[in-house]
């Protein structure tokens, strides 16, 4: 049986010391050398490797430079290859956008020059472009890894490329380092997280919190006072994809209620997340995070955390009560590493921890309040933002407060999920669909406009249509608008 259906049948029944042996006999090598998966009998040798979106690929050939093949890690060790016959899938169908993808770069040309080096295997290297794929298809394996690794005097430090959220070192005490040119590499990617969860959420969970463990263990909390008595908050928010569309005004709403029944309540606003020993800025986020500050009363602290790294953002944490966050990535911090008690909030598609048990209090949105809004220029099912009733999270924040002793605020009545105002996000994204090639710009004025009225800004959408009347003085709807705004004026 050749390495990629030991592999396959390995991943498939979840036989973590056969998935342990496969790529502990790869990483220990001095050199990756594998037959080629369609001709068996031929040998070919590692040359080069190169990232592609989430993956991993390694470029294969023999000794002449022939019977080239691509080797493809994505979420998984081995998540496919690519031969001149094209691109195999092995088990996991989540990747094969991933394995196409460097298909179609090969037979474009594009990885031509990789075939052509001779690098040297460099061992493990971490990075990936989404921090949940660092964490549960990387990192969870780093420790196990290091233990037998190590037991075999062979690889003793990690190449941290592009996209490492968090030092191994304070994951499982590896030694770290920069990626060396001249080298190629394997990700650690003993198994992946979402295939893992998917079939045995239980031992997933387990070897999860060993890991979350000890980052926790390594990470001290943040050397920053508060003053005495001061009740520490953390919400996340979202700007891009995948947002609770009521958080500026609900975020607000809740902090203020809390304070009071506290002398002193500090904010810790998240959003997106640096790669380890960054602090980027993230726009669309910290707009948000204005968004919530300006409507805070005044002896509210907000500590704005967006655009940290995992290390800085875990430290701070330590000192929070309690959390709402989006049920993704953004409760990784406070409900994985820090093991705070909390609400979290999401749409349907993305629970990435709902199927653990949690010994503190975590309360999650029901889904007969939340309203699905698609997005209005991608219907994936990953990106679809939703209403939440801002009521419904304050008394589920109350409660947990209350089971923590805190002084909690009185629950507020929820209104109807279906009587709540359209979202601006909502309303906006629908101008997308209504403009068409043949509306002039009066049209199109005139119906941004609209919106604004609809939202309850007759001052701006006077504005525009005053714009839409200079355009076309005809139209009796704008006209009729302005004379209504002009008398209100007087």
């Amino acid at each position: 049986m050749d390495i990629f259906e030991t592999y396959r049948s390995a991943a498939k029944a979840l036989d973590f010391d056969a998935l342990y042996t496969i790529a502990c006999d790869l990483l220990a090598a001095h050199e990756l050398v594998l037959p080629h998966p369609t001709r068996p009998k031929v040998t070919t040798h590692a040359r080069a490797s190169a990232r592609a979106r989430l993956g991993n690929v390694v470029y294969f050939a023999d000794a002449s430079g022939g019977n080239r093949w691509a080797l493809v890690q994505a979420m998984n060790f081995i998540d496919g290859y690519v031969t001149e016959d094209g691109p195999v899938v092995l088990f996991d169908d989540k990747c094969a956008n991933i394995v196409q993808h460097v298909a179609e770069n090969i037979r474009s040309g594009k990885d031509e020059a990789y075939w052509t080096r001779n690098d040297r295997f460099g061992g493990i290297s971490v990075g990936q472009t989404r921090p949940y794929h660092y964490f549960y298809d990387q990192a969870i394996h780093l420790a196990p890894l290091r233990a037998r690794l190590l037991a075999e005097q062979s690889i003793r430090s990690i190449a941290t490329a592009l996209g490492t959220y968090l030092d191994p070192a304070q994951i499982s005490a590896w030694d770290s380092r920069a990626p060396e040119p001249g080298c190629y590499y394997l990700m650690p990617n003993v198994i992946g997280g979402t295939w893992w969860r998917s079939r045995d959420s239980a031992s997933f969970f387990e070897a999860a919190a060993r890991m979350e463990n000890m980052i926790r263990a390594n990470i001290p909390e943040a050397d920053i006072h508060y003053p005495d008595g001061s009740l520490v908050v953390w919400f996340g928010v979202t700007a891009q994809k995948r947002s609770w569309l009521e958080q500026i005004q609900g975020y607000a709403e809740i902090a203020n209620s809390l304070a009071r029944h506290h002398p002193s309540v500090v904010v810790l606003l998240d959003g997106l997340t640096a790669t380890d020993g960054r602090h980027d800025n993230y726009r669309d986020d910290l707009m948000v995070v204005e968004a919530i500050t300006r409507r805070l009363d005044a002896h509210i602290l907000p500590v704005t955390l967006v655009g940290r790294d995992y290390a800085a953002k875990i430290a701070h944490c330590k000192k929070a009560a309690a959390f709402i966050a989006n049920a993704g990535s953004g409760s990784i911090v406070p409900l994985r590493f820090c093991a705070k008690p909390g609400v979290l909030h999401s749409n349907t598609a993305i629970q990435s921890f709902r199927d653990d048990s949690y010994d503190f209090p975590v309360h999650f949105v029901e889904p007969e309040f939340v309203r699905e809004v698609p997005h209005p220029e991608n219907p994936r099912g990953d990106w679809i933002s939703y209403q939440i009733p801002w009521q419904y999270v304050h008394n589920l924040f109350a409660d947990i407060l209350r089971e923590l002793g805190f002084a909690n605020p009185e629950h507020r009545q929820v209104p109807d999920l279906a009587k709540l105002p359209i979202s601006d996000f909502e309303l906006f994204g629908q101008l997308s669909g209504q403009v068409k090639p043949n509306h002039s710009s009066a049209h199109i004025l005139r119906l941004v406009g609209g919106m604004f009225a609809k939202t309850g800004d007759p001052a701006t959408a006077a504005a525009l249509y005053e714009k839409a009347l200079l355009l076309d003085p005809t139209d009796a709807g704008v006209q009729q608008f302005i004379r209504q705004r002009r008398l209100l004026e007087k």
